[in-house]
């Protein structure tokens, strides 16, 4: 977020802009404080679910998800996909002992900058030998704070 003094002028400009526009007008074009707004009251009020299956038999989880056995196993997973594996879940195979559940944990930095596409091919293989091999079982791919990598 923004500092306060920073906020506060970034606040005081948009007001003087809006107090410019014609709200009567059809073709006003919100500003970016406005965009900014609606997209984060957005996702605010959507509904955010820890886990979400993505493809038949294929969930894209979160932290609490990976970490919860119980809920794994009623979810029938039998793989799990770790893409934020030691920067974020804290998971790995011994986690998982006990569960018949495969384990492939992806270290990788989560910045624009970073070149992921080295793990695209392996992270492939594991997800085409758990479908092909486990038909109608579940693939878990873990994600630090629920975002794709």
């Amino acid at each position: 977020m923004l500092e306060s003094a920073e906020q506060l002028l970034v606040e005081d400009l948009y007001n003087r802009v809006r107090e410019k526009m014609d709200d009567t007008s059809l073709y006003n074009t919100p500003c970016v404080l406005d965009l900014q707004r609606a997209l984060v009251q957005d996702r605010q009020e959507a509904p955010w679910n820890e886990v979400d299956e993505v493809w038949p038999n294929i969930f894209i989880a979160e932290k609490s998800v990976a970490v919860n056995k119980g809920r794994l196993k009623r979810l029938g997973i039998t793989h799990i996909l770790n893409a934020a594996h030691g920067t974020g879940v804290y998971t790995g195979p011994e986690f998982y002992t006990g569960l018949e559940i495969q384990y492939l944990g992806v270290e990788v930095d989560d910045f624009p900058e970073v070149n992921i596409s080295q793990h695209f091919r392996k992270a492939a293989e594991f997800l085409d030998e758990a479908l092909l091999t486990y038909r109608g079982e579940g693939v878990c791919s873990l994600q630090a704070a629920g975002i794709p990598q």
